[in-house]
């Protein structure tokens, strides 16, 4: 597992603790930010997160547990600096969970799809909508995440048809017009499954984050583009990321590796970011609409 060997890095492990109801439970630091989170144990540079988990469950929360499994990690951001949550998932143990206010000042049982009046860490909210939200799937499953990606797409592209002809090629959101926000989910795309490739090709390889700017510069005085070529675009690409997934066995897509901002991050969490990707733009496209009615 991911212990603490960059010191630049935030390391910890995290328990996610699930109740026969489906319910997690849900923490607020003892100190600093008032945000909701996982229970977590910070990592020391001389040890693995697998004993800084056993410390979390024995010592913070006073419970025992051999039904532990690791599951994901998350990148994050903490006092400024990159933070990596390593999360392993907990669905039985002895005891019953307890805690001293000086580790965290309140506790709580919550649907980690929907934890109510909580208001999550925002990084641990993202990763919760992946594993438990409405459009979760098993990152492995490549059919799964194939129909994700079909699924996604079309809500898209439906959102697109819902504006009006003349006012696709228009400014619409500072600077965005409906047919570059279909562009920009093509380059986008086209760049995740690129980076995607690396990571499992070039040993050592860190992620490197699409760069809106730049992209958005290199459009500046290009003739605007017809609806029915930014439409093919987007179809060759999605076509050529479908092909790919196809291809990929589930050891690929259980795969980690680097990024600059995350830590480590899975082979299928960027195959399922494309689709998370279409699903911003898609609500970008809707809020559009309801601004010309």
């Amino acid at each position: 597992m991911v212990g603490a060997k960059q010191a630049e890095r935030r390391v910890s492990a995290a328990a996610l603790l699930l109740r026969d109801d489906g319910r997690a439970l849900f923490v607020r630091p003892g100190r600093g930010s008032e945000l909701w989170t996982l229970p977590q144990e910070p990592v020391a540079t001389s040890e693995v997160a697998e004993q800084a988990l056993v410390r979390l469950l024995n010592d913070r929360l006073h419970i025992q547990s051999e039904s532990v499994e690791f599951n994901d990690t998350i990148g994050a951001r903490a006092a400024g600096r990159a933070a990596v949550i390593n999360v392993f998932t907990c669905t039985a143990w002895e005891g019953e969970p307890r805690y001293s206010e000086r580790d965290f000042r309140d506790a709580a049982w919550a649907n980690p799809a929907a934890p109510g009046d909580l208001e999550l860490e925002p990084a641990v909210a993202k990763w919760l909508a992946i594993r438990f939200g409405a459009d979760a799937v098993e990152l492995t499953d490549r059919q799964a995440l194939a129909k994700l990606l079909v699924e996604t797409r079309e809500r898209l592209l439906a959102a697109f048809e819902e504006l009006p002809w003349d006012e696709r090629d228009r400014d619409l959101d500072e600077g965005w017009s409906p047919l570059d926000v279909l562009g920009h989910c093509a380059s986008v795309e086209a760049y995740y499954l690129a980076e995607t490739q690396r990571l499992l090709d070039v040993a050592g390889h860190t992620w490197r984050p699409f760069n809106v700017d730049q992209h958005r510069a290199e459009q500046e005085g290009r003739p605007a583009a017809a609806e029915a070529g930014e439409l093919a675009r987007m179809a060759a690409v999605r076509e050529g990321t479908l092909a790919w997934l196809a291809g990929r066995g589930v050891e690929e897509l259980a795969a980690f590796g680097d990024h600059a901002e995350h830590g480590a991050v899975r082979v299928g969490e960027r195959i399922h970011k494309i689709a998370r990707h279409d699903i911003e733009h898609t609500e970008q496209l809707r809020a559009m609409r309801e601004a010309l009615q």
